[in-house]
């Protein structure tokens, strides 16, 4: 269960509050008296509906620019650690290839969010590009570094957010997912991430 999303402000690093968020309305705001209290009591309700009635799930704290933002990332890591009902921890991963070090930041994040203890999940990952090829290149560098220092007990898994270029919340001119244009066809990510997987699991890439 995703039980809270986007709870962290960008800069100055805080807690989201009607004050230093546009375009949000903080309803809950008007019931707790901060927003760590409600993101508190979110998890606190998850936790009790599971005992309640006999379930089991992680309870992910989801959020975007853990990897560029690492301000952002210490403060969210910090609350994680603090609050035990936090299971699982969901880093959305929206990248953009201008970004400057990027695969040092990638794999930075990833040892802060393994060391919480949680799952560990990549939610929405995407990657606006230039280059089609560079762009394959990172994807296959991901899966490489998620697999390398996340320990199989803590793999929450990863989600590429879309399927087609045309489709995606970032705009087609981006190009951030595997696959493009009315098609659908397969984008040198596509492949590049197909080999390496059946690589990985022993698998014939070119059996039918």
């Amino acid at each position: 269960w995703d039980v809270v999303n986007e709870t962290f402000h960008d800069w100055p690093v805080d807690f989201r509050n009607a004050s230093n968020t546009t375009g949000n309305v903080f309803v809950w705001g008007k019931y707790f008296p901060s927003t760590k209290v409600w993101v508190d009591k979110a998890f606190a309700y998850a936790t009790d509906a599971l005992k309640r009635y006999g379930k089991t799930a992680v309870l992910y704290l989801n959020d975007y620019n853990l990897e560029t933002i690492e301000a952002k990332r210490t403060a969210y890591c910090n609350y994680v650690k603090g609050n035990p009902q936090v299971t699982g921890v969901g880093t959305q991963m929206h990248l953009d290839m201008g970004d400057q070090n990027l695969r040092e930041k990638i794999e930075a994040s990833l040892r802060d969010l393994t060391a919480t203890g949680r799952m560990v999940r990549i939610s929405e990952l995407d990657i606006k590009c230039k280059d089609e090829q560079a762009q394959a290149d990172l994807y296959k560098f991901i899966f490489e570094k998620y697999l390398e220092i996340v320990p199989e007990a803590q793999r929450g898994g990863i989600t590429i957010w879309g399927i087609n270029d045309k489709d995606s919340w970032v705009g087609e001119n981006n190009m951030p997912l595997l696959y493009k244009g009315s098609g659908y066809a397969r984008k040198p990510a596509y492949e590049t991430l197909y080999l390496y997987l059946c690589e990985r699991a022993g698998l014939n890439p070119y059996k039918e």
